[in-house]
């Protein structure tokens, strides 16, 4: 409704500098076809300019928010709800009186051109020239509607007859049915504009100017032209959709042929609406959009490249050979073996070496039920694996040169990965011994640390982003840090928050439904967690069965020994004998 009001402001006030400018300045120049072009296009600049825009766009930097901040903001959850409160609704009933109005408006129009047209249809008509001559019997003003001429012959002499259909076949030759049709139209929609009906009707007068200058020009008789504007004055009024002989403005019609041709120089007048339509454009057409510019933080600003290879349990033979090829260019040489596939075709074992010119590693991961991501990084600096669990391991730094007896310090470096995890980049406390220069410890931060945030009862991916959320957008917001179910389901709670687009009166989401969702995400948990432990009462089964084949073999090799014992006093007996 407000970007309508304002269309109808902008509308308004375009229309009324050119009916200004055509007033005051154009309105008494023998100007007739440039005044009609002038006029023509100021209704089609106030109705089409307002929707034209230029967008300039600026860069801002989106305020990074803390844990802290989102728990401030959902300190008082009722704070950010609201509910409508049921009032009027002003802008409905405003808009639906316009389009009522307009209806009306346009539907008389209608009705104008049916009228005319069986009107049309009634009478006999005969071709001459360019148009269709329609002779009636009744008293009417002689008009022109496209390329029909209405007259009754028998009121008028030859003379004033040919006078009449020579005025109104400029009319229908240079398609002034259009004009009137396309200045009611407009009156139409912008109905509630007061110039928009003197802009009409200046535009009806300019349009019998011209045909009467155009007129004067091939007749040779100027004064038996002008008695006959007086003789049809006081015939019947026309359609107001036609172009009549008459239009009620006979005392101007006669000035305006007695007037002395306008001097070219005064053309310039045309121009003033230029400066003006600029301003227009650069003062309100010009959209501003803010775009959120992607900050990257880091420690040092040497690492400018880095490299990635991410495997899973679902990935393909075709796709890894695609990735070694990839790295390779980058000089880095991967080889991967043992692999082998569960029964469902997920990769449940692969061993993946790395080698480069100054640094190698590897790694293998296994698991029966698909193994977890393996990611392995290049950066211009450093080069490793991410621990595919929550362990820390060991990985080569590649610049040796700057390791000649000296100890270097690494400042932290915080890379976020493709499966929500973070990898930090420290110092070397724990490190064992280097084998080819200094080490540094990859240490992957265990994704239960985040807490779970749920958004219209949706659950987000771990690695969700609260920032990427406008905060006008948030209805309401809670955070459950330190109940049990938060302590059960994430280390650091649980946010729940519904923005303003579900608020709707058409469509809200219940809290009853949210719980659902935190409730089933709290039983997946729990089934994962059954599930581990059943696995770790598989593998404790396993290693009491092989403590009891160690004590076997035990028995076995102290059996052993004795039977030597036994051998060798056997063997010495029987050298004896």
């Amino acid at each position: 409704m407000e970007s309508l009001f304002i269309y109808g402001l902008k509308s308004a006030g375009l229309l009324t500098c050119f009916y200004a400018v055509y007033y005051f300045l154009l309105r008494k120049e023998t100007f007739f076809s440039s005044n009609r072009w002038f006029l023509l296009s100021g209704l089609f600049v106030s109705a089409f300019f307002p929707l034209l825009t230029w967008t300039k766009t600026i860069y801002v930097e989106r305020p990074q928010w803390s844990m802290e901040e989102w728990m401030a903001m959902a300190k008082s959850p009722e704070s950010l709800s609201s509910t409508p409160e049921a009032t009027l609704d002003w802008a409905t009933l405003i808009m639906g009186g316009y389009v009522i109005i307009a209806l009306v408006i346009i539907g008389r129009i209608l009705v104008q051109l049916i009228s005319i047209l069986v009107f049309l249809k009634k009478h006999p008509v005969t071709s001459e020239a360019s148009i269709r001559l329609v002779n009636v019997q009744q008293e009417v003003t002689p008009f022109s509607f496209f390329n029909y001429v209405v007259i009754n012959n028998q009121l008028y002499s030859e003379e004033e007859r040919k006078s009449i259909v020579l005025h109104e076949k400029i009319h229908c030759n240079q398609y002034h049915s259009i004009d009137i049709l396309l200045s009611h139209l407009y009156c139409g929609l912008f109905w509630f504009h007061p110039l928009a009906w003197r802009y009409k009707k200046a535009i009806a007068q300019n349009l019998e100017f011209l045909a009467d200058q155009k007129a004067m020009e091939q007749l040779q008789s100027p004064t038996v032209y002008q008695k006959t504007l007086v003789k049809v004055a006081t015939g019947k009024q026309a359609h107001s959709l036609t172009n009549p002989f008459n239009q009620s403005l006979i005392k101007k019609r006669i000035l305006m042929l007695q007037q002395k041709q306008s001097q070219r120089r005064n053309l310039w007048k045309y121009g003033i609406m230029l400066p003006a339509l600029v301003g227009f454009m650069l003062i309100f057409q010009v959209k501003t959009v803010a775009q959120e510019r992607k900050v990257t933080y880091t420690t040092q600003s040497h690492f400018e490249e880095m490299y990635q290879v991410r495997w899973d349990k679902n990935t393909s033979e075709a796709e890894i050979k695609e990735d070694i090829e990839r790295i390779k260019s980058k000089g880095v040489t991967l080889k991967y073996s043992k692999l082998k596939r569960n029964a469902a075709g997920k990769i449940s074992q692969i061993r993946v070496q790395y080698r480069t010119d100054d640094a190698e590693g590897e790694t293998t991961v296994k698991s029966e039920t698909g193994i977890k991501p393996i990611l392995f990084i290049k950066s211009d600096k450093y080069i490793g694996f991410a621990a595919p669990k929550s362990e820390s391991i060991i990985a080569s730094k590649v610049d040796k040169e700057d390791i000649q007896g000296k100890e270097i310090r690494i400042e932290e470096r915080i890379i976020r990965n493709e499966d929500g995890t973070e990898i930090i980049i420290n110092d070397t406390d724990n490190a064992s011994q280097p084998k080819n220069g200094e080490r540094i410890v990859i240490r992957k931060i265990d994704a239960s640390d985040k807490p779970l945030v749920f958004i219209n009862g949706k659950m987000m991916d771990v690695d969700f982003d609260l920032n990427s959320l406008d905060p006008n957008t948030i209805a309401s917001m809670s955070v459950f840090k330190n109940s049990p179910e938060a302590l059960e389901m994430g280390k650091n709670g649980v946010i729940k928050i519904i923005t303003k687009k579900v608020v709707t009166s058409d469509n809200i989401k219940d809290e009853e439904e949210i719980n659902a969702a935190v409730n089933r995400a709290k039983e997946e948990i729990k089934k994962v967690l059954s599930e581990d432990k059943s696995t770790q009462a598989d593998w404790e089964k396993a290693r009491q069965d092989l403590a009891k084949v160690q004590e076997e073999m035990l028995k076995m090799k102290a059996e052993l020994e004795k039977a030597k014992v036994e051998y060798e006093k056997t063997k010495s007996k029987l050298k004896k004998n």
